[in-house]
């Protein structure tokens, strides 16, 4: 497995453990300009547990993320619904409708 690939089996990972609805959780990996740029998709409550307290959780997995992509010599963003770019801890994300906001 390419170190790119492991750093999003492991982000996919993080956001299922965290997820009410875990099979609807997923992650796509962009290659773009020297970086890699992962995108969450899951359920508008989902991404909330996601992104934690104040930012917490989102902030962790993306520290953790760019020291393993460091190692490796990549440059990773992970970016939420409603992201363009990463926001800081704390910061508040707008509301989004996700693809399906009701769950089987």
């Amino acid at each position: 497995m390419n170190p790119a690939e492991g750093i999003r089996a492991f982000i996919e990972n993080v956001a299922r453990g965290v997820s009410n609805f875990p099979q609807r959780t997923k992650v796509s990996m962009e290659e773009g300009g020297g970086e890699f740029v992962y995108i969450i998709t899951a359920f508008d409550r989902d991404v909330y547990k996601i992104m934690g307290r104040d930012g917490i959780g989102i902030s962790s997995v993306r520290n953790l993320a760019n020291a393993a992509a460091q190692q490796h010599g990549l440059r990773v963003k992970i970016l939420l619904p409603g992201e363009d770019t990463p926001k800081p801890r704390g910061a508040i994300l707008p509301r989004v409708r996700s693809v399906d906001p009701r769950p089987d």
